[in-house]
């Protein structure tokens, strides 16, 4: 493996993995270094011995196979893993050889993630909890911004004149959001518009789901400088939620409307929203989920402009905390969190410990936006 395959399987201790094809192992260690290599320890490729421990009483879900009676070479003892076998990094450990151990254990964590993430993406927006749609909000989570929008963009030009009217506005909020993430402002206020077109047009109208299009419109609305406009869009939504009792919802809009009283200064105001939202998606959210990570770094916002260091840079290594266990190493929102402890140790005068922060947060941003805008994406520039 290179080094940086093997410096990133280092950052990820603790986290899972899983493989993309069927696994060849052995029962016997001798068989499995057979495989090494030359160890070229002053060159760019490192030898890499992984050990396995699978405990079959403690998984459910786990398919493996012994290859003994099939095999030619019976005496290599060969167990072969299924497709998307999740392991989780226990250890890495470099011998006096220099040869790097990973201890990984098998583990049904992934497959409860993955069932608990699409159960909260059903739970987002009402109605738009297919498998098609849930891809392609997994791709817009993971960060991969390009994808998740010619993703939608293809899904769009493939719908047929029998597609529901509500469905089709789900693909365009996805797009838009996209979009918005890309910084395409004015794009994804014209698809988001559509998207909320079409939501009022199905009979009955979809006031949920239109609710949270209105939340994105002034969320795209701030982006651009617009904090009047912005706040009409989250009051609208914000009504709604109310009326219908979408408590996910109204601590979306909580969230919103405390950045505007944020940016107009009105701090005391912003911070009793985010505490309101922080208070409702403890109820609703796990304890590690990036909602409440949000919460918390909006809140670590308010006491940096507040010159309350010690409680910003608490606040804002919990929401780093809760994205680094619940998001993939590489995600922007990790990037964002290390960026703003840089800057609040930075305004505390601690230099030295604010650099390794916004390094950090600069490589995280130059993996994710730099094939964006020819690499000058605003984002890197931040």
């Amino acid at each position: 493996m290179s080094t940086a395959e093997t410096d990133r399987l280092k950052q990820n201790v603790g986290k899972l993995i899983s493989t993309n094809g069927f696994l060849s192992t052995s029962l016997l260690e001798d068989v499995a270094s057979r495989f090494l290599g030359a160890n070229d320890s002053t060159g760019d490729q490192r030898s890499v011995l992984f050990k396995i421990d699978c405990d079959m009483n403690a998984i459910e879900h786990a398919r493996l196979a012994s290859l003994r009676e099939f095999s030619e070479n019976f005496e290599e003892e060969e167990i072969l893993f299924d497709l998307d076998t999740v392991f989780e990094i226990v250890s890495i450990e470099t011998d006096a050889k220099n040869l790097i151990h990973v201890q990984m254990k098998v583990t049904d964590e992934g497959r409860r993630n993955a069932q608990d993430y699409i159960d909260n993406v059903k739970r987002d927006i009402a109605g738009s909890s297919t498998a098609r749609i849930i891809f392609g909000r997994l791709l817009a989570d993971m960060g991969l911004y390009d994808k998740c929008e010619t993703y939608f963009q293809q899904l769009i030009s493939k719908r047929d004149s029998h597609s529901q009217k509500e469905d089709e506005a789900f693909l365009y909020y996805y797009l838009a959001g996209a979009k918005n993430y890309k910084n395409h402002y004015d794009e994804a206020l014209k698809i988001y518009q559509i998207a909320y077109d079409l939501l009022m047009e199905a009979n009955p109208p979809r006031l949920m789901p239109s609710s949270y299009v209105l939340n994105e419109m002034g969320s795209v609305c701030m982006s651009k400088g617009q904090p009047i406009q912005a706040m009409k869009y989250h009051q609208r939504a914000m009504k709604i939620r109310e009326e219908l009792s979408d408590y996910r919802g109204l601590a979306t809009s909580l969230e919103s409307i405390g950045i505007i009283q944020r940016q107009q200064g009105d701090y005391d105001s912003a911070l009793e929203s985010f505490t309101k939202c922080f208070t409702v998606r403890k109820k609703i959210f796990p304890e590690e989920h990036q909602q409440i990570a949000s919460c918390l770094l909006k809140i670590a916002n308010v006491y940096k402009e507040q010159d309350k260091l010690d409680s910003a840079l608490n606040f804002a290594k919990q929401a780093l905390k809760i994205n680094e266990e619940c998001l993939p190493s590489g995600h922007p929102n990790i990037g964002d969190c290390l960026q703003r402890i840089g800057q609040i140790l930075y305004f505390g005068g601690r230099n030295d410990e604010a650099l390794k922060y916004y390094k950090h947060a600069l490589t995280i941003r130059e993996n994710v936006f730099s094939t964006m805008q020819g690499g000058d994406h605003p984002n890197i520039a931040k």
